[in-house]
């Protein structure tokens, strides 16, 4: 009873104040709304209380509240790659440290991805050497910021410092439109997750820094805060390696064709089938996110990746040669299968067929990487499942 009524108290706190739109709750929960996020992510806790009752009464967003922590940042993680950006919520130390696992997931699949966490007071970051709880046990607040550094994109200048941070740590009011808007942005034009941390002391206090009005970040010459650009790859985009069969043919033909064209490739071991794909590297272009390696050639910098291919897709003419090979020495997978004993273990092929079953268009089928991966290669999408 007690720890709900400090809830209560606390919702009632922030309700009473979120009337006020030179916060910084509000700027930070009507930026979401501005950059396109109609759904965020959290699990509260007392430090993230106040934040969460400003995105509660924020018109146009919806606070969902998850059970822990990876949760709210695989939601995120799929929301972006629906919606084009995503956002989660959670507390410092623990709750932090528990997420930055879906956020480097997020930082390797190229998603912007703004984890925002609730921070410690503000009077704790001028040399308060004391334990806090959600801590290590240790009056060092850095861990978390250690990890997610290597995880996130943006770097803030910190002028009392005069260094570039990864992340921004707002524990004052002076500059804090400026870190949020900055982070916002840089996740939008890098499609990467960034991190903002916001001391929970400051979250309703006004300042004059919050203007009511909307405040266009610059992100590029064609797009402004609120217009995400595309800058990463082709939308939709998805990761797709072959089955073992058509890996052969993808080896073969990687070899014996009269050039390559590479797509957004990440030659780890997994795309590059073990290690084995050779490919002629002088007959081979790679189209980056921002720039196309020609063989042998010039390096084309400052070309958006969806701005070759449109071009590319307009010179091209329509050719099945390398289809009908395909056709003509694939075999498929037989669709009957043996009537198995209802005693015996559950088989990986009747298990395909009961999934097979269960698609319908409007899914999403997500595989992790190993058995399952490889077991849903060889399952048929239905027209609108992807």
């Amino acid at each position: 009873m007690e720890w709900r009524w400090r809830y209560e108290l606390v919702s009632y706190i922030g309700m009473a104040i979120s009337l006020s739109k030179q916060t910084l709750g509000y700027h930070l929960a009507h930026r979401q709304v501005e950059i396109g996020v109609s759904y965020i992510f959290s699990v509260h806790c007392d430090s993230n209380l106040t934040l969460l009752d400003y995105f509660v009464v924020q018109p146009g967003l919806n606070l969902i509240g998850c059970c822990n922590e990876l949760n709210a940042g695989y939601a995120a993680d799929g929301y972006a790659r629906s919606r084009g950006v995503g956002a989660c919520v959670v507390t410092f130390g623990v709750g932090g440290l528990s997420i930055v696992n879906t956020i480097a997931g997020a930082y390797s699949e190229d998603l912007p991805v703004i984890c925002i966490v609730g921070g410690r007071h503000s009077n704790d970051y001028y040399g308060a050497r004391k334990i806090l709880h959600h801590t290590i046990g240790l009056p060092d607040f850095n861990q978390e910021l250690a990890c997610f550094r290597a995880v996130t994109c943006h770097q803030f200048h910190n002028h009392n410092i005069n260094i570039f941070e990864f992340q921004a740590v707002i524990y004052n009011l002076e500059d804090a439109d400026h870190q949020i808007d900055t982070a916002i942005s840089t996740c939008l034009k890098e499609s990467k997750p960034v991190y903002i941390s916001i001391s929970c002391s400051l979250i309703a206090i006004p300042h004059p820094t919050f203007t009511q009005k909307s405040i266009p970040v610059f992100l590029s010459p064609n797009h402004a805060l609120g217009e995400r650009p595309n800058t990463r790859r082709p939308s939709p985009f998805y990761r797709h390696l072959l089955g073992c069969r058509q890996q052969c043919i993808l080896r073969r033909d990687s070899r014996t064709a009269d050039a390559s064209l590479f797509v957004g490739p990440v030659f780890d071991d997994f795309n590059s089938i073990g290690d084995t794909l050779l490919f002629r590297k002088n007959k081979a272009i790679i189209v980056e996110p921002e720039r196309v390696l020609i063989p042998n050639g010039p390096i084309f910098r400052c070309v958006l990746m969806k701005d070759f291919l449109e071009a590319l897709s307009k010179k091209l003419e329509h050719n099945t040669t390398a289809y009908e090979n395909h056709k003509r020495i694939y075999v498929p997978e037989p669709e009957a299968l043996p009537k198995s004993d209802p005693k015996e273990g559950l088989k990986v092929n009747v298990l395909r067929k009961h999934i097979q079953k269960m698609l319908l268009g409007d899914m999403v089928l997500t595989a992790e990487t190993g058995d399952s991966w490889f077991l849903c290669q060889k399952l048929r999408l239905p027209q609108g499942c992807r």
